[in-house]
């Protein structure tokens, strides 16, 4: 498989991924614990494909400081999540490390293309 194809796979597949993600969040919110299942779920498939890659520390240090800066925003006051049952969503860690480890994975790849084997100038 040639770097450009590679490329071309790897962005392609970890968009269709976060819209996947984001779209499951958007209709499945209201049952935080069955989102929260899904994003699990979703998280060891995503870290078991990417397993000897930085993602896995993507995926821990989002997971933990993402929430935690939610969790500061919240407690002061500058916004809540509609669920007053929870002060953070259970799914919110998950979501947060998915998506650094999703984000990363594209930036990596694309870091790794030279400029001229994507067809673009």
């Amino acid at each position: 498989m040639s770097l450009r194809t590679k490329t071309v796979r790897v962005v392609t597949g970890g968009v269709v991924l976060y819209a996947l993600l984001v779209t499951l969040g958007v209709l499945l919110w209201r049952s935080p614990v069955l989102l929260a299942g899904i994003f699990a779920l979703a998280s060891v498939v995503v870290l078991w494909l990417w397993r000897g890659s930085a993602a896995r520390w993507m995926y821990v240090a989002a997971a933990i400081l993402g929430p935690a800066g939610e969790y500061a925003a919240v407690r002061a006051g500058a916004w809540s999540y509609t669920d007053s049952a929870w002060l953070l969503p259970p799914w919110l860690p998950l979501a947060w490390g998915l998506t650094a480890a999703i984000f990363l994975r594209i930036s990596q790849q694309l870091a790794s293309t030279p400029s001229g084997s994507t067809g673009s100038r």
